[in-house]
């Protein structure tokens, strides 16, 4: 594998209000484990809201006193200070017992402007809404340009259908990044690895072969044709794998199919290099 080393540092994990169910934090905390990653938990605060408050013509909906209420400014502030500091304490609570070194900031501006401070060893982590609601209203939606930055994109769905398993890497070639970045996780957590690429010729499988030897840990080549690849597609190669975790480059495998596959297939989805390489 001679593909180009991504050197990860840190992990980005997209917050809101709403906060995220228990399984899937303990699951992107154990990743961030296996890749011996840093974890800044980033709440996304309404820039609006607070502003919102400001003006006379604003009312909120109240279950007791008046239904229709002025909105305090003062009340709406604590509440929302409040929050912050619930979900600050979950944060911790959930990330803080394991090997990590964690932080955790409330961002009181646009995702966009928020992201454009992403750095190339970042991993952007995205956690798909439970609450249909949430998911229309979220900040994330459109995902900003400026996310693309990150050295890589976590999609995580929900509900998460497994925690172990293989990890699978769909590769269109065999010096594909997305291999050794899948090859780490798998080493660090004893699974085997999957690899989904294009068959190989005679001298490439001979080669492929002997390299596969060297792997500290057993490794299955799948047949997939990468290019146009559909979420259908991806899971029709793995039915019957029953993996963990799916890692693919984002030149290969763009969000919008990253994060149709992994909430078709339940896994979380691991995307790899930014746009622009």
């Amino acid at each position: 594998m001679s593909g180009r080393r991504l050197d990860l540092t840190r992990m980005v994990l997209a917050l809101s209000q709403g906060g995220h169910d228990r399984e899937r934090m303990d699951a992107i905390g154990e990743l961030a484990e296996l890749l011996h990653l840093e974890i800044q938990g980033l709440l996304f605060e309404d820039p609006g809201l607070r502003a919102l408050a400001g003006h006379t013509f604003a009312r909120e909906l109240r279950t007791i006193g008046p239904a229709w209420s002025p909105v305090e400014a003062t009340r709406l502030a604590e509440e929302m200070e409040g929050a912050a500091e619930a979900l600050r304490r979950r944060f911790f609570g959930i990330f803080g017992r394991r090997r990590l070194k964690t932080h955790f900031e409330v961002a009181r501006q646009s995702a966009a402007a928020a992201f454009g401070t992403l750095r190339p060893g970042d991993v952007l982590v995205l956690v798909e809404p439970v609450d249909p609601v949430e998911l229309a209203c979220s900040h994330l939606a459109p995902l900003p340009e400026s996310a693309e930055t990150a050295g890589a994109v976590l999609i995580v769905p929900a509900p998460l259908v497994r925690r172990r398993g293989p990890v699978v890497a769909i590769a269109a070639e065999s010096g594909d990044s997305s291999i050794e970045l899948a090859l780490t996780i798998a080493a660090a957590a004893g699974e085997r690895l999957i690899v989904l690429s294009p068959p190989a010729r005679d001298a490439e499988r001979a080669a492929s072969a002997a390299e596969r030897s060297l792997m500290p840990v057993a490794v299955e080549e799948i047949p997939f044709e990468v290019a146009r690849a559909r979420p259908a597609d991806i899971a029709s190669r793995l039915a019957g794998v029953n993996e963990r975790l799916i890692v693919a480059s984002r030149t290969r495998l763009d969000r919008t199919i990253g994060a149709a596959a992994a909430s078709l297939l339940r896994v979380p989805v691991l995307l790899t290099g930014n746009t622009s390489d």
